[in-house]
């Protein structure tokens, strides 16, 4: 009995010490290779919870634009977090750490400013080619329509991307509505860089919406950022693609989204010349099948031998004849200097024609240079010999091209786009004077947006042309203005009086 209690005292007593002799810390068995690979587990989950803090860190916005408790609350969390960093050594301590700064930034509020806000963040420069970016879109009322959904970024234009002040192409993974405009995965932001008033393009997009044109593209202007930097005003768009919301058409049953090109090349589409010299290139769909480019051809033909006819009714068949009268009206009257030669788009929709969306309108209402060494911009400039020879861009007659030429050569169209001339003058005067429909939309848009157009021009000269297309701009953002303004009076009185004969 008293051998047996101790025996078991003896066992009770020595098994811990045998179990501490032979801890994993003390051999070189498997066991300490075991409590090894415990270790360095724990350092990197120590790692990653360090990295996920400084990730945390990077805001989607610069501080200036959040409110001042909101930066005083993250700044106090952060100082802390930065001081520990070197000395942290406990993932709970860290996890103390992550729970709190998720806190304060989840309560930290933006600044709403008197516009939307437009943040990209994105690695290196945006490229010719799309780049992963993040992307927030803020409204005036703090909403935030982007910031959660997975977005890209390129380079968009031909010439407007040589200009200091680039314009961009943006896609995101989630088709969006934004700021009031209709859902969709890409969008576009106009630096109108070529433009010193900035109001062109937004006044005839504006106008286009009270057209009869099935769809037609919306603007908003925002102020965008970049990589935390200031980068100007833009004009956030509605992009011209196939959508719903957009050209509603569809591919599949033979319908199509075209451009008219009558010289430029882009590696990648069909372009489908015609007998009378127009050349329209395929944008939708995006990779056409030889039966689909063979179904264009014959369409585009048929389109070309009704309008030839002269037959109203026939025309009638082939052409959507609303949207070509207003069509013709809004480009005759802004004067686009690609008017007719590029960036011009059409559809066809069960086989039939329509006329626009109308797009690209920073080169019109004179703003075009007298010195580009080709007889399309001496006609346009109405330089002695060419055009009028008045030497004013605001005279002639300009859309006389290919089938516009011989629609209104036809009496009905000429008519037709005569009467809605007129139908449309209070609109038309409404640009550039008040009139019944009240103030004049250059001065509504410059009280809406004069200190972001003078936050603009702070960084994006006046004085420098950007584009040897452009006019020499005036010496103040007032004289610019001033002079779309008596362009576009002048540009009326011609018109009515042309078609007053």
């Amino acid at each position: 009995m008293q051998r047996s209690m101790l025996l078991r005292f003896a066992v009770l007593f020595l098994l811990p010490l045998c179990i501490l002799s032979c801890s994993p810390a003390e051999t070189g068995g498997a066991g300490g290779a075991n409590f090894a690979k415990t270790d360095s587990y724990y350092e990197e989950k120590l790692f990653e919870k360090k990295q996920q803090l400084l990730r945390m860190m990077e805001l989607p916005y610069p501080l200036s634009r959040y409110e001042e408790e909101s930066v005083e609350a993250y700044k106090k969390v952060t100082d802390e977090i930065k001081a520990a960093l070197r000395t942290l050594s406990s993932v709970k301590e860290a996890d103390d750490y992550i729970e709190r700064l998720e806190s304060t930034i989840s309560s930290m509020k933006v600044v709403t400013g008197e516009l939307p806000q437009v943040y990209i963040n994105i690695d290196g420069n945006v490229a010719d080619y799309y780049k992963n970016a993040k992307i927030s879109i803020i409204g005036t009322d703090g909403k935030d329509y982007t910031s959660v959904t997975p977005a890209t970024i390129k380079l968009r234009g031909n010439s407007t991307r040589g200009a200091p002040k680039k314009p961009y192409t943006i896609k995101l993974d989630t088709g969006l509505s934004i700021l009031g405009m209709e859902k969709s995965k890409k969008w576009v932001l106009l630096a109108n860089a070529f433009d010193k008033t900035m109001l062109r393009n937004k006044m005839a997009y504006d106008l286009a919406q009270r057209l009869r044109f099935e769809y037609s593209p919306e603007g908003v202007f925002v102020e965008v950022y970049l990589n935390g930097k200031y980068a100007g005003l833009y004009l956030l768009c509605e992009a011209v693609n196939e959508g719903k919301n957009r050209v509603d058409i569809d591919v599949g049953s033979g319908d199509f989204l075209l451009e008219h090109e009558t010289t430029r090349e882009e590696t990648g589409y069909i372009y489908i010349p015609t007998k009378r010299g127009m050349r329209f290139k395929i944008v939708e769909p995006k990779a056409p099948s030889a039966l689909q480019v063979a179904s264009a051809e014959e369409t585009l033909l048929k389109i070309e031998d009704a309008i030839e006819s002269r037959d109203m009714d026939r025309i009638s068949q082939y052409i959507d004849v609303p949207s070509f009268v207003d069509f013709y009206v809004l480009m005759e009257l802004f004067k686009d200097v690609d008017g007719w030669f590029s960036s011009m788009f059409f559809y066809i929709k069960g086989g039939k024609m329509y006329a626009g969306p109308v797009w690209d309108m920073d080169l019109s209402a004179g703003n075009v240079s007298k010195f580009v060494d080709e007889d399309k911009y001496r006609d346009y400039c109405n330089l002695p010999g060419y055009g009028t020879g008045t030497n004013d861009s605001a005279d002639g007659i300009w859309m006389r091209y290919g089938w516009l030429d011989i629609l209104m050569d036809c009496e009905e169209f000429y008519s037709l786009v005569r009467e809605r001339y007129f139908e449309l003058q209070p609109y038309i005067v409404n640009l550039y004077e008040d009139n019944e429909l009240g103030k004049n939309q250059i001065d509504n848009l410059i009280e809406t947006y004069r200190d972001a157009i003078d936050r603009n021009n702070e960084i994006w000269t006046m004085m420098v042309p950007y584009s040897i297309y452009e006019m020499k701009p005036l010496p103040t953002y007032e004289e610019n203005v001033e002079f779309y303004r008596d362009w576009l009076k002048r540009r009326n009185e011609f018109l009515l009086s042309y078609f007053n004969r």
